[in-house]
């Protein structure tokens, strides 16, 4: 699952240290400005944010899509996805 997490500006590196301390086989897909985006196991990725001392928010990435240019786009993007295997029944 992707998670895209926020922390405060120059706290990237550090945060990436602390993320591969609790997940040792997260994925980091891109790193920027006070923002990591990185891909883990649904469960231990939330987690691993949670328990963060320094993550500021926790967002799951669940689309990327591109030439979206009018609300009918935006709605049939989130018609066609399958929300039923985002939420686990535990």
């Amino acid at each position: 699952m992707l998670f895209l997490v926020t922390t405060d500006t120059g706290f990237e590196e550090i945060l990436m240290d602390e993320l591969i301390e609790y997940v040792p086989s997260i994925e980091f897909r891109r790193v920027f400005n006070g923002r990591i985006i990185f891909e883990a196991p649904p469960l231990e990725g939330l987690l691993a944010a949670l328990r963060s001392r320094i993550v500021n928010n926790v967002f799951i990435i669940i689309e990327h899509v591109s030439n979206v240019n009018t609300l009918e786009d935006i709605y049939k993007i989130m018609k066609r996805i399958d929300y039923v295997k985002l939420i686990e029944s535990n």
